[in-house]
């Protein structure tokens, strides 16, 4: 007999429902980290830009570096990737909670004998483009960000060749 550590409930829709949260948490989880990252990215953009920039600043001398060609460009795709790395890793939070939303509802009306009528078909229909969308943002996301933080590091060393003699 097998170690049961807690109550096992024999209810299907129940144990399928809280998969289904789990896994829903887990990718959000994700798409969270992404979000955090991104948000990184532009913080420390905003303040490398802020130290530049301010008249007292002892880092003053990069000012000439950061305007140049490759650099410049670099910064601007690097703000701009993140941005919308940003932006995708919201949106992939908001399509996955839809589609949860819109699952829950199919089910309940499943469970009241109204699984195929024109209603159920409009909630299947909802649920499969929220998935759709969800599955495309996090993809997105994940590139965006992977990108956006090669586009940062190739400013920092167009940066850091600027500085040696």
């Amino acid at each position: 007999m097998a170690n049961q550590t807690g109550p096992v409930s024999t209810d299907q829709s129940d144990l399928s429902l809280t998969r289904d949260f789990e896994l829903l948490d887990r990718y959000q989880a994700f798409s969270a980290e992404i979000l955090r990252l991104a948000l990184l990215g532009i913080t420390g953009l905003g303040f490398l830009f802020t130290a530049v920039t301010v008249k007292d600043s002892t880092i003053t001398g990069l000012k000439p570096l950061l305007a140049a060609g490759f650099t410049n460009v670099a910064l601007t795709a690097a703000l701009v990737l993140l941005g919308l790395a940003a932006a995708a890793a919201l949106g992939h939070r908001y399509w996955s909670a839809d589609s949860m939303a819109c699952h829950i509802h199919l089910l309940r009306l499943r469970a009241a004998g109204k699984g195929r009528d024109g209603e159920a078909l409009l909630e299947r229909k909802a649920r499969d483009r929220d998935l759709r969308l969800s599955s495309i943002s996090i993809l997105c996301a994940s590139a965006l960000l992977a990108l956006g933080a090669a586009a940062l590091a190739a400013a920092f060393v167009s940066i850091l060749r600027g500085l040696t003699p």
